[in-house]
């Protein structure tokens, strides 16, 4: 985790290379730069204890990004390891601290000048700032355009981090309500490469097969799903419906009733049984 602070602290001077939802793998061994990040951590957070203990109002505000930091940190475990979201409401802290680094800076540099330079510098560092502000909201209006709505920014999310298994999942589902198919297919089916275990991937893949009519894939997706989670009712439910569509009437009564089981209220698996029972069975 100290490597992604660090990026965090990158990300907020320097915000570009961005991505919604980052891929981070774990690491059980102290490389090098996890070291060196370690140790410049603690350096770092040492410098805002002292600034904490002289009361200056810069360590309030750094604490205030580290503070807000750590509940996503893994100090309790979430299952999303790193993302911009995250950055909230540390920005509000790092913007403070820029603010007062700004001012800090300027005073120094009014209190400095001293002749023709009197009006020069200053100058110069509004200038600066001007420059740095402007920048940095013409990257905030440019990154904008990838969050105006939900199916952009899975788009350009799965270009940054294509091997996300959540932002495959997410932009598997997007194509599949806009009714592409194809699309839907290889997004949802790389998501489920990178995590066959995960029923949601199984039961959505096996949704999409049946929707193209790839019966034999969709049954064994739907059991996959089953096989992950037991006791998804849903997934059940389907593939009662394949098994019936493919004439395998005992084996479709015999999960309709474990999706009843599982979900009393679930109408399509009464449905279900009611047609099993019209056709004789």
């Amino acid at each position: 985790m100290p490597v992604v602070v660090w990026d965090y602290l990158r990300i907020l001077i320097a915000p570009i290379h961005l991505c919604a939802d980052y891929v981070v793998g774990l690491r059980h061994d102290l490389t090098a730069m996890v070291l060196v990040a370690i140790e410049s951590l603690l350096i770092l957070c040492g410098g805002i204890g002292v600034l904490i203990i002289k009361r200056r109002p810069g360590g309030f505000f750094a604490a205030w990004v580290f503070l807000s930091l750590l509940p996503v940190l893994q100090i309790i475990p979430i299952s999303v390891m790193k993302a911009e979201r995250f950055l909230y409401l540390p920005s509000v802290g790092f913007c403070a601290l820029a603010g007062l680094l700004g001012a800090c800076i300027y005073a120094r540099t009014a209190g400095s000048a001293s002749g023709g330079e009197t009006h020069t510098r200053p100058r110069l560092c509004i200038l600066a700032f001007v420059m740095i502000v402007l920048a940095l909201s013409f990257r905030t209006i440019k990154r904008n355009t990838a969050w105006k709505d939900e199916f952009t920014l899975y788009r350009v999310t799965a270009s940054c981090a294509p091997g996300n298994f959540r932002v495959q999942y997410n932009l598997g589902n997007a194509y599949f309500r806009r009714g592409d198919i194809a699309n839907a297919l290889a997004h949802t089916e790389t998501a489920f490469r990178l995590r066959p275990d995960f029923p949601q991937v199984s039961y959505n893949l096996g949704l999409m097969y049946a929707t193209v009519g790839r019966l034999g894939e969709a049954e064994a997706m739907y059991r996959k799903a089953i096989e992950s989670d037991p006791a998804y009712a849903r997934a059940h439910n389907n593939l009662a419906a394949i098994l019936f569509s493919r004439g395998r009437l005992e084996e479709a009564g015999s999960e309709w009733s474990r999706a009843l089981a599982l979900d009393p209220g679930m109408e399509q698996a009464k449905e279900g049984l009611r047609l099993l029972d019209q056709s004789g069975r």
